[in-house]
């Protein structure tokens, strides 16, 4: 998150066998609330980290304006999927 920052493209990428818990690493527990209940995956703890440091820097007056892009997308059976 902290390259984002500063400049630098980042991808955070689940690869593995069915059943083997990628979505749940990921993090689309619907019953997790906040970043700090136990079983919130990696892309809400990391959205949660991208829009607090977006905030902090915008409320220190460091830059007018911040501009946050992101795409999730599915590959299975060589075929790409727009989720």
């Amino acid at each position: 998150v902290n390259g984002a920052f500063e400049g630098i493209n980042g991808t955070i990428l689940a690869y593995g066998q069915t059943g083997s818990g990628k979505t749940h690493t990921m993090g689309t527990n619907v019953r997790a609330v906040t970043p700090a209940d136990r079983d919130v995956g990696i892309l809400p703890r990391a959205l949660c980290e991208v829009f607090h440091m977006a905030s902090a820097r915008t409320n220190a007056g460091l830059v007018d304006n911040v501009a946050i892009s992101a795409t999730f997308v599915e590959i299975y059976c060589d075929k790409l999927r727009d989720l």
